[in-house]
């Protein structure tokens, strides 16, 4: 009894489990299973997880979908980026959202690229996630993109987005105007400016 008790607190239990279980249960085995990853990790597991998360990213629940490429953030490689710029396209705005900050760490140029089209999607959430990316990326050749956006975008979110970008690539005034946004009156856009500072500001 005791065995089988441990047998479940193994990752490996849980990827197994994530292969042949039904649709509400593969969310649950997936989600233990990320949980374990860092006391759990090792090569061989890394790579059973990187093909579990890769098959399920086009799962039919989209919290398995999302769950996946968090996991393929943390132990990814490019051989993963397929995956996640397929994502940029999903139904659900929470898995794009999810699929751009995980091409913020699995950096190619395919996946700069996709993010780069994925600047007119028609969430501001997922603009804003698309937005800090390819600020990532540390090519200067978006800031005036990211400039014409600013002045375009009706949404704050997103525009908090711009900003994090230009951040990132080391724009001057970017701090100030990030720090602005942390007194608005709205709470998801002051909570967004601050989490960007918090992440991305050199020195935090």
């Amino acid at each position: 009894m005791r065995e089988g008790c441990e047998e479940q607190h193994s990752i490996e239990y849980h990827i197994a489990q994530g292969w042949r279980a039904s649709a509400g249960r593969r969310f649950h085995h997936l989600f233990v299973a990320q949980q374990l990853l860092e006391t759990q990790m090792s090569r061989g597991v890394r790579s059973q997880v990187r093909l579990l998360c890769r098959a399920l990213c086009t799962d039919s629940y989209w919290p398995t979908r999302a769950v996946s490429l968090e996991i393929l953030e943390v132990v990814g490689t490019l051989q993963d980026v397929g995956a996640a710029v397929e994502r940029l396209s999903d139904r659900s705005a929470a898995v794009r959202m999810t699929a751009a900050e995980t091409l913020g760490e699995l950096r190619s140029k395919t996946a700069y690229t996709a993010l780069k089209n994925s600047l007119r999607d028609r969430n501001e959430y997922v603009r804003r996630n698309v937005a800090t990316s390819l600020g990532l990326y540390g090519r200067g050749e978006v800031i005036p993109l990211m400039r014409s956006l600013i002045s375009a975008d009706d949404s704050a979110i997103a525009r908090v987005g711009y900003y994090g970008c230009l951040l990132i690539l080391g724009e001057k005034d970017a701090p100030g105007v990030l720090h602005l946004y942390t007194t608005s009156a709205i709470l998801n856009v002051s909570d967004s400016a601050k989490a960007i500072l918090s992440e991305f500001s050199k020195g935090s």
